[in-house]
């Protein structure tokens, strides 16, 4: 036996050094709250991409990654030409991601350039004005043409090609504000189109004395003598587009008076009209609405529409599906003229008003409008906290609004508004009536807690519900 002692207290000592101690203070404890994760802050997370892509789709992403190596062999450029023009267009969209700076003219006139859609693009450095001549020697074949921020090219070039392409259905022309002055040759070509041609959106993100040229272009645009040319979508998204109201109303007059004057009417088949960030008024909205009886969507969020009388005395839009009046400054408590939207499907207003919220008083009007509305399928009152400030009889109103409206909605997002309770959300909940349509439901940054799980449970039909920022803690069965 040896004659050396063991020292077992040292040992213990040692093991308990050593020893995670469970709730012990460590350096966590002085965060300050700041610092902390909270359970009320939002969480993302990527969701995994996990679709199985078909064999045709895997085997152009892996032609596309190997194509400088694979174009050497003559029978890869035999079978890249034999392509059908619709996968030829897919590997086209695939070259255009992985091996841009390869995509010479050449090459792009040779294997691409065919079909009866083209989409040329900035991010094709070896575009040039002989690759949209090229287009144009397809001639009637080409029925969508798009061009996007292609800075370099002629307009005498791109206004020669779209002459030659007769049977031209689609025209997108992109131009952001990196060029300084933009002349309208490429809408002057349109005369010798054939009446088919329905869209045509020059998109200039710059001033309004930039924009009004390609806007008077569509006086270019005549009718033939079978069929007129019809403009069906005006999209403009940005605060400086027009510098005043009457601008837009002067530019809608000369297109409209010069289309009168040769016998035809440039909006009458128009359907998506968007003027949100713009500096227009109801006025100015009025004065195009007035020629287009067919506006199916029109959005003049973030605008200075005061009133809804641009919809006129006699519903101007009677065909309106989504009206978008989110962040106007709205002086509202009558909307009798909503209720002449029969078939009004959306409606966004989010932060109405002055003061950027709907009152109490207004709401229970707008219920009384648009319970005639049996089309309606999405509401977005988001961001109206003045609906629950002290003192309004918040809690009849939105009640009622979420008993009538809300319930009979697929999509219903009342999100924002600060003091709403899970006691306002009780009309979802109603055995006289059927079950609510309710698919998608919006709550965050309310109010509600635990307690509104027992009327929302009414919503059988749910598939979404947002609940970031509220009080619910899951804890409720």
């Amino acid at each position: 036996m040896s004659k050396r002692s063991v020292d077992t207290s040292h040992t213990s000592r040692k093991r308990q050094k050593r020893a995670i101690q469970l709730g012990a203070p460590s350096d966590l404890d002085l965060l300050s709250p700041k610092d902390r994760i909270s359970s009320n802050a939002l969480c993302t997370r990527p969701i995994p991409h996990r679709q199985v892509h078909d064999l045709v789709s895997i085997g152009i992403q892996v032609f596309a990654r190997h194509m400088v190596h694979l174009y050497q062999s003559e029978n890869t450029r035999r079978a890249l030409k034999e392509l059908p023009d619709l996968l030829a267009q897919r590997v086209f969209t695939a070259l255009r991601k992985e091996q841009p700076s390869y995509l010479s003219h050449d090459f792009i006139v040779a294997n691409f350039i065919r079909g009866t859609d083209i989409t040329l693009t900035a991010d094709l450095p070896g575009v040039n004005n002989p690759t949209i001549a090229a287009v144009g020697s397809l001639g009637p074949s080409i029925q969508r043409l798009e061009l996007r921020d292609l800075f370099k090219l002629s307009d005498n070039v791109i206004s020669s090609a779209v002459k030659a392409l007769p049977n031209l259905e689609v025209l997108r022309v992109y131009k952001g504000c990196k060029q300084d002055r933009l002349s309208c040759r490429k809408l002057q070509a349109a005369p010798s189109l054939e009446p088919q041609l329905h869209i045509a959106r020059p998109h200039v993100a710059h001033s309004g004395a930039i924009l009004m040229p390609k806007f008077r272009g569509l006086k270019a645009f005549q009718p033939t003598k079978a069929r007129m040319y019809a403009v069906i979508s005006i999209i403009c998204h940005s605060s400086v587009l027009f510098q005043t109201a009457g601008t837009f109303s002067a530019v809608v007059d000369e297109v409209c008076s010069s289309a009168k004057r040769q016998g035809w009417m440039p909006f009458a088949q128009l359907q998506t009209l968007k003027l949100r960030l713009t500096d227009v008024n109801e006025s100015a909205v009025n004065n195009i609405l007035i020629h287009t009886p067919l506006l199916r969507s029109l959005d003049v969020s973030f605008t200075k529409v005061r009133h809804l009388s641009f919809l006129g005395a006699a519903c101007l839009v009677p065909e309106l599906r989504k009206l978008s009046l989110t962040s106007t400054p709205l002086q509202i408590t009558r909307w009798d003229m909503l209720s002449s939207l029969p078939h009004l499907q959306t409606l966004n207003m989010g932060a109405v008003g002055e003061v950027g919220s709907l009152t109490s008083a207004s709401l229970r009007t707008l219920s009384d409008a648009l319970v005639q509305l049996g089309s309606l399928e999405t509401v977005n009152l988001v961001g109206n906290s003045r609906l629950a400030s002290p003192g309004e009889q918040f809690s009849e109103a939105i009640s009622d609004f979420i008993g009538r409206i809300g319930r009979n909605c697929k999509r219903l997002n009342i999100g924002g508004i600060s003091n709403l309770r899970s006691l306002h959300l009780h009309d979802l909940v109603d055995d006289d009536l059927s079950l609510p349509r309710i698919e998608s439901l919006v709550l965050s940054n309310t109010l509600v807690d635990d307690e509104a799980a027992d009327y929302i449970s009414a919503c059988r039909n749910l598939e979404i519900l947002e609940l970031e920022n509220t009080r619910v803690t899951g804890k409720r069965t």
